[in-house]
């Protein structure tokens, strides 16, 4: 039966019975029911002594500030006919220390409006004050109707009194900080910098109370579900300090018990009433006037952080502070903020070229210009050893500062007082309004411009001039820059940005304490709890495509309902058709969710600890589901982030994806002192070693090891100018990425190796993928659910390294089959190799097995050329190459580059196999640590 029967369809004599029946049974409902949606609420238990007081402090302030007008009117009066000069109130304002009152200058109208009549208020809360059997129902509604009448009053309820009552402050309704849990007066010791109060020393028996306590302050505090700001008074947004919850052990080390994240500590003097607040590397302890107070805090503060899925200080998937969450659309209102973090960061880059016709793309111009329309920008730099790297971050700060006085900038660490040299912030982090986040390997910095024709000829490139240039174009090429970065929307973006939050907070507390134009951040509501957000819906690709268009802001975007292999919308380069036209089918998810028995995503950890989760389980998602989920991971540690934990979920990720791999996974990562060390653990990790992992799987499979496990280069080539010499040059491969079985993609900063992945070195950040909406496709001939975002983004890096177009991608619809694998990949970079190497004999080859081989080689081709890169990538326009029958013939070059088909080429894994590449002891990096170089 559908609702429109039942209540709009029924007929007359039912409806008769049904009045009828209602007026003989016995009503549930005296009055007709209400329903309100509320956005805000919160519990208050309060004594009928507590309303009094706030009667007489009420009444007290009214006094006083009536007598001030009178004050002021009788001054007036006195400088008009000019007896005296106008000089300092003399009536001041003596309120309880308790009151934490604020100054009385205040915009409020009229005394009239504040003044709560005192008529009968005794004999109204008078019965009202006793037990609860002897409190009459008159005497009830007597005391409610006193509290509804200064409720009733804006004026009134906006005094410091009553919101200290209500327990409310500024911050108790924004909305981006998230509910109302807890708040109130306390006092802190930690926070040396603060002024003491007038009212703190005014009273003589204060004074001699606390003269043993001169470093105790009272604060506000709010509880928020992810953290506790200290404020001055409720009137005051500007923090004085702020806890952000992390991931707290599970338990104790010698005992079993759980670590908690307030706990009450038990005072020798019984007077005191104390609770101490531990996360990270803060431990801050906090007393209240009361003992019950004490457990009221505790009790909130440990269900703010540790209630499950939204509590903070739990770990969740990979060990991460952050939930699997849904990629939609944010629908908050924004909120202004930007915030930048990298490795290098450069003001003068420019972001669309060319430079001449695109000044306002440059950096410092759209951050200025940002900066002047109100928006808070937020810059955290990596501070460098000055030795050891020419980045010049102190520079970039000086630059930056000077931009406008909204953007704040700091860099960490200080090396002298952290005692940290050999590590790094290595994250590359752009998030706006915190409801867009860039994030990937792509620092805003010089050098990281290219296509995806990676050419070898440059436009100027100094860090300190643009438009200067430090190398000889017409003699040296630049190294062609490959790297994947991703733009992410919506719940993920608030993960990333409480990242940020912790790190800047963090910094600011170790680099600039006391410095009040560097403020503390507080993570917004959003970043906290998803569950409140205002709108939770896909994304239309469509129309969202069509907006950033007219807002100058293209992207592709892959995450649109298509139910057919044919209409992924690819990532395709630029002369293909661009996106297909796509439809939207409802039923597509649950025609093509993978069977929940196969969990290939899951944590091994999880399988003994945890209960597992399926691609149709949402309880461990914090969130609306939607067609991706996305978890932040990351690798930090105390020195980085200031967290009590080293986190390592990028590592533990990089390993469950690999184990949990069933056909697939591709990894895309990537002084010559410096450059022999790093090839020298490289290839002891690759394949020199007898540990390495080609001798392992070799002792395991034998020959058959290279089927399932093989390294790949990029290589690109060109004319350096019009009519100039031919060139080459290894693409820098800089992506950090991996693929695994066209379903999931992990995209970051951090790269294969224990500086990124140990959590206690380089900090850094990425994001995992997991398609919940798949397509037809096929894995090593078998029919296969392909993820459409995974599957279209690895289409896209093939088609770029293999030069295909868009009616070729169905070569590699199916990356594991021979006819793909062998026939196309395999085949095309043993070709691109061999062709390098007949017209560049470039380096790194397999052919160079030792120093004296190298430079034979360099000085053989110099005699030729006169002149040749360190990697010997300048080529003859006639070069001699080797027939089938062993003759020599001479080629040109250039009909011979034509052959080469996209940039894949074999990575030379026999390359100077027989030396040992580590730094010699008359070289600089020999003293440096070998955690330094892997």
């Amino acid at each position: 039966m559908s609702s429109e029967k039942l209540l709009g369809g029924m007929p007359a004599a039912a409806s008769h019975s049904f009045r009828q029946w209602g007026e003989l049974a016995a009503r549930i409902f005296d009055d007709l029911p209400m329903a309100t949606i509320l956005e805000f609420k919160w519990r208050l238990v309060k004594k009928a002594s507590q309303v009094l007081y706030l009667h007489f402090a009420l009444k007290k302030r009214a006094f006083i500030e009536e007598i001030y007008e009178k004050q002021e009117q009788v001054k007036e009066w006195l400088h008009t006919i000019g007896i005296v000069d106008q000089t300092t109130a003399v009536v001041q304002d003596d309120d309880e220390p308790d009151d934490g009152a604020v100054p009385l200058h205040n915009n409020e109208d009229t005394v009239k409006n504040r003044n709560v009549p005192s008529r009968a208020v005794l004999p109204i809360i008078r019965p009202a004050i006793g037990g609860q059997q002897s409190i009459s129902d008159r005497a009830k509604e007597a005391m409610q109707g006193y509290l509804n009448h200064f409720l009733g009053n804006l004026d009134i309820v906006n005094s410091q009194e009553v919101c200290k009552f209500l327990e409310v402050s500024r911050l108790s309704f924004l909305h981006e900080y998230g509910p109302k849990l807890k708040e109130g007066y306390v006092m802190v010791k930690h926070l040396s910098n603060i002024p003491r109060r007038n009212s703190d020393t005014n009273c003589c028996l204060f004074s001699w109370v606390f003269c043993c306590q001169h470093n105790w302050h009272k604060v506000w505090a709010v509880l928020k579900p992810g953290f506790i700001a200290l404020l001055d008074d409720p009137f005051d947004i500007k923090l004085l300090d702020i806890i952000i919850f992390n991931v707290l052990p599970h338990s104790k080390v010698n005992g079993g018990s759980p670590i908690n994240l307030a706990d009450q500590i038990k005072e020798r003097n019984p007077l005191r009433y104390t609770f101490k607040v531990s996360n990270g590397n803060q431990s801050i302890r906090i007393r209240t006037t009361s003992n019950a107070k004490v457990r009221q805090w505790v009790s909130a503060i440990n269900d703010a952080g540790l209630k499950p899925p939204e509590g903070w200080c739990h770990a969740h998937r990979f060990e991460s502070y952050a939930p699997q969450r849904g990629l939609i659309e944010d629908g908050s209102q924004a909120q202004w903020f930007i915030f930048i973090t990298g490795w290098w960061v450069c003001p003068e880059l420019y972001l669309r070229r060319p430079f001449d016709s695109n000044f306002s793309s440059r950096l410092d111009a759209l951050l200025e210009l940002k900066a002047k329309q109100g928006v808070q920008i937020y810059i955290l730099l990596y501070k460098e050893v000055s030795i050891a790297l020419k980045i010049n971050s102190s520079y970039s700060q000086r630059k930056l500062l000077n931009i406008h006085e909204n953007v704040k900038v700091l860099r960490y660490p200080d090396h002298l007082s952290t005692g940290v040299y050999l590590w790094s912030h290595h994250e590359k982090l752009v998030i706006v309004d915190y409801q867009i986040c860039f994030i990937g390997g792509l620092d805003l910095c010089f050098g990281r411009y290219d296509t995806t024709e990676h050419k070898v000829e440059s436009e100027p490139n100094s860090w300190e001039d643009t438009m200067k240039d430090e190398l000889d174009r017409g003699k040296y090429p630049r190294m062609p820059w490959h790297d994947v970065h991703c733009a992410v929307w919506g719940p993920p973006c608030r993960d990333i940005a409480r990242h940020f939050v912790q790190r800047w907070n963090h910094a600011k507390r170790n680099k600039a304490p006391n410095e009040q134009t560097i403020p503390l951040l507080m993570p917004h509501h959003h970043m906290v709890i998803p569950h409140y957000m205002g709108i939770s819906r896909e994304i239309d690709i469509e129309n969202k495509t069509a907006e950033d268009k007219r807002n100058d802001f293209a992207q592709h975007n892959s995450f649109s309902s298509l139910s057919a292999l044919q209409d992924i919308p690819l990532l395709l380069p630029q002369e293909s058709d661009g996106l297909l036209d796509s439809h939207n089918d409802n039923n597509l998810h649950s025609e093509m969710s993978l069977d929940n028995s196969k969990e290939w995503w899951q944590n091994p950890d999880q399988e003994t600890n945890q209960r597992p989760s399926s691609a149709n389980d949402d309880s461990g998602q914090v969130g609306p589901r939607t067609t991706c989920r996305c978890q932040v991971i990351r690798s930090v540690s105390q020195w980085s982030a200031g967290t009590s934990q080293t986190e390592e979920s990028i590592h533990k990720a990089y390993c469950s994806l690999i184990e949990r791999a069933e056909h697939f996974g591709g990894l895309d990562d990537g002084d010559a002192a410096t450059v022999r060390a790093l090839m020298h653990w490289q290839y002891r990790t690759i394949s020199w070693e007898k540990t390495s992992i080609m001798d392992n799987l070799t002792a395991l499979l034998g020959s058959k090891a290279n089927d399932y496990i093989s390294f790949y280069g990029l290589r690109s080539h060109g004319r350096l100018f019009e009519g100039g010499p031919l060139a080459t040059s290894q693409v820098y491969v800089h992506s950090k990425l991996i693929i695994v079985d066209d379903r999931a993609a992990l995209i970051g900063s951090s790269n294969i190796n224990d500086r990124s992945l140990l959590g206690s070195r380089d900090s850094e950040i990425g994001v995992l993928i997991e398609d919940n909406e798949f397509v037809d496709s096929t894995m090593n001939g078998q029919p296969w659910k392909a993820g459409k975002f995974s599957y279209s983004l690895r289409c896209f890096l093939w088609s770029e390294h293999l030069d295909l177009h868009a009616g070729e991608v169905i070569k590699i619809s199916d990356p594991v089959s021979d006819s793909t694998y062998k026939d196309l990949w395999l085949a095309t970079a043993e070709k691109n190799s061999t062709i390098y190497q007949e017209v560049f004999s470039c380096v790194p080859n397999d052919l160079i097995h030792s120093r004296a081989a190298f430079r034979q080689c360099i000085g053989h081709w110099k005699e030729k050329l006169g002149h040749t890169t360190i990697d010997m990538g300048i080529a003859l326009e006639k070069v001699e190459i080797y027939d089938e029958d062993g003759k020599v013939k001479l080629i040109d070059s250039i009909e011979r580059l034509e052959c080469i088909k996209g940039h894949l080429v074999c990575f030379p894994l026999q390359f100077m196999c027989q030396e040992d590449l580590r730094p010699f002891f008359i070289e600089s990096e020999f003293y440096a640590s070998s955690q330094v170089f892997h």
